[in-house]
């Protein structure tokens, strides 16, 4: 795939990067070790008036920020800033020092490089019985293992053994949030460097946020020259924001979900397989680091691909707009219940489709950049999609459908751009108006499937599930449909299933030809459920679409005389939170009055053990009444006693809510 054809790279080849300063350091393979290229950059600024700044370039077009200056350092940098700031005077600055070199020196990484020529390494950590152990390997099926009662002769070994394998990747479980902090608190402990960067040079850490599903995280992100560390973990969460279906994220979990064998490490390396090319081809495309492409999100991605072409073109760039309000999409249940032969139709790609059938571009785009970005990137998918489906070799069928993942993710973030607050080049009314096209186009479906008998189910955005009436073939349907729709709008059927359980909006169920049951929504599969909630749903669920309604109240009476004669696994009435900051901020806010207090923090407080941001609390709630609040009733799963004192009345009260759910689906 000519990558370098849709975004022009100064330097192909390049690994990995290191800037501090004004030094960008370059690493590049050089057989089984590499080699480095030093080079000056300067620190790009865009701003509005340039009389403070005299060496500033004016450049085209009308926007606001229409000044673009270069600083040696970023002390001449931040000076600037000052006297912009003084006298009010807008402006742009790129996020770090690392992308301040992108742009200047016209970089992006892994340029002419497949996915599965990456070197990762996989690393996990543990001290056993006062051994320190360390557990490695890597894209080459290596491993080894560094053990040592010594900590400092442990770290020495295993940051030669990182030297010596020269990954261009280190990844693992719970590596920002757990193995990279003991090791560096180690590290510090023992008064040693722990040099995990190439060259032998030291780790670095610093304190950064990602905000997936709606909810922001603070993360540690470490960092060291010429490599990138990627925590398989943030890659797990942004997965199930997608399809909801982790109960937990640790790798034991993970690999009976996902059925991995293998070592821990081995494991862990079938993870970054699976989700690891996306972010890697996107890579190639935008300004910025594998890490920070995995942690900023597609609006920032995109602004930073936006302005780094502009600046190019020494184009001014835009503000962003103030945010607006404006109506979202179609959605719609027509029908509650349970229906067979069900077929489901969706509009591919339908926003950015509307975008580029009617040549509709934010109207500060003066250089039309972003549409004519959209097209290339969705002509470049298509051909991807071409190849992964005639690639008689597996890898090349991989690395192909790994590039066309990459772009769709990317095509389908332009329209939540133009909603995007801090985008440069946002547009609420454009937004607004392809929300209001999309309506109409999936509006006239429904008119379309209604004048022919169909019955429909559920409408969800670009989607509709539907019966077709008797005597009428789906090719039928389906030939009539794509002729009805505008230019440019395609249509595919996508689906064809046993039976689907519709319980309403955006909450239904899936029975595929197979077997397979595919649940959605938050009432039939919320984490906030106990995990046996999330099983008596499914299998009553399971029961519907098979058509046996009346197994519902036998499966209800099994569960309420296990939960009553403490027959379950403690583990599946406890909850697993994720603790989105730390422990002692939680107490900060809570002393301040700006806090709510919460079960999962309590109980990390008052356990004795070191918790962080990002790790993962399990809990049952303890008692003996049905109405009580799980702060100050909640016990640690790994803190249960012998004696079992799960809250009887409490999870039978949960039960007989999802007796209540059921029973209009249960009649005769």
């Amino acid at each position: 795939m000519d990558i370098p054809a849709l975004i022009f790279s100064g330097v192909s080849g390049v690994r990995g990067i290191s800037a501090s300063g004004n030094t960008l350091t370059l690493y590049f393979a050089c057989g089984a070790s590499f080699r480095t290229e030093t080079r000056n950059f300067r620190y790009p600024l865009l701003h509005a008036k340039a009389d403070m700044l005299p060496d500033a370039e004016m450049l085209s077009g009308s926007n606001a920020l229409n000044f673009l200056s270069f600083f040696p350092d970023e002390a001449a940098l931040d000076a600037a800033i000052g006297q912009l700031k003084d006298r009010a005077v807008p402006y742009y600055k790129w996020r770090d020092a690392a992308g301040a070199a992108f742009f200047d020196q016209k970089i992006r990484l892994y340029q002419d490089l497949p996915f599965h020529d990456l070197r990762r390494l996989q690393l996990d950590f543990a001290v056993r019985e006062g051994i320190f152990t360390a557990e490695l390997g890597d894209t080459s099926s290596w491993r080894a293992s560094v053990a040592n009662a010594s900590a400092k002769a442990f770290l020495e070994e295993l940051t030669r053994v990182v030297s010596l394998r020269d990954p261009d990747v280190i990844e693992g479980m719970e590596l920002s949030s757990r193995v990279l902090p003991e090791l560096a608190a180690l590290a510090k402990k023992e008064k040693i460097q722990l040099a995990f960067g190439r060259g032998g040079t030291p780790l670095a850490s610093r304190r950064s946020r990602f905000v997936t599903d709606g909810r922001q995280q603070n993360v540690l992100v470490f960092t060291a020259p010429g490599r990138e560390f990627v925590d398989l973990t943030h890659l797990a969460i942004f997965h199930d924001a997608v399809y909801r279906d982790f109960e937990a994220f640790d790798l034991d979990y993970l690999a009976g979900y996902f059925r991995l064998a293998g070592s821990r490490t081995e494991m862990m390396r079938q993870l970054g397989d699976m989700w690891l090319p996306s972010y890697f081809y996107q890579t190639q495309l935008l300004p910025m680091s594998l890490q920070s492409v995995i942690l900023r999100g597609n609006g920032s991605s995109l602004d930073a691909l936006f302005v780094d072409a502009y600046g190019t073109m020494r184009a001014s760039v835009p503000l962003p707009e103030m945010p607006q309000f404006f109506e979202g999409a179609l959605t719609r249940s027509d029908a509650a219940g349970v229906f067979f032969d069900v077929l489901h139709c969706d509009v591919r790609s339908l926003y950015p489709s509307i975008l580029l059938a009617e040549k509709r571009a934010p109207r500060r785009d003066e250089k039309n950049l972003i549409l004519s970005l959209l097209g290339e990137l969705r002509r470049f998918r298509l051909a991807a999609k071409d190849r992964a489906r005639n690639a008689a070799d597996l890898v090349e069928k991989r690395e192909a459908d790994a590039v066309q993942s990459a772009f769709k993710i990317l095509i389908n973030s332009f329209y939540g751009y133009l909603g995007f607050a801090q985008g440069s080049f946002n547009d609420y009314a454009l937004a607004a108006r392809v929300t209001e096209r999309g309506r109409e186009i999936m509006r006239n479906m429904l008119d379309f499937l209604g004048e022919r008998n169909c019955r429909v189910i559920e409408l969800d955005t670009d989607g509709i599930y539907f019966q077709l009436p008797q005597g009428v073939s789906a090719p039928e349907i389906e030939t009539a449909l794509r002729q009805s729709l505008p230019p440019g709008i395609e249509v595919e059927f996508d689906g064809d299933y046993r039976a689907m359980f519709s319980y309403k909006s955006k909450n239904y169920a899936l029975l595929d030809n197979s077997g397979n049951m595919t649940l959605a929504g938050a009432a039939l599969k919320s984490r906030a459920l106990e995990p046996f909630q999330r099983e008596f749903i499914a299998d009553c669920v399971r029961a519907l679409l098979a058509g046996e309604p009346q197994k519902v109240a036998l499966l209800a009476d099994e569960l309420e005389k296990a939960i009553s004669e403490h027959q379950l696994p403690l583990e599946k009435f406890a909850k697993s939170e994720v603790l989105s900051d730390s422990p002692e901020n939680y107490r900060k806010k809570l002393d301040s009055g700006t806090g709510r207090r919460s079960a999962a923090y309590e109980l990390a407080l008052a356990s004795g053990r070191k918790y962080a941001s990002g790790d993962r609390i399990r809990f049952y709630v303890t008692g003996d009444r049905k109405k009580v609040p799980v702060v100050g009733n909640s016990r640690r799963l790994e803190d249960a006693p012998q004696v079992r004192d799960e809250n009887v009345p409490y999870y039978l009260e949960k039960l007989a809510a999802l007796r209540a759910m059921f029973a209009p689906f249960t009649k005769e």
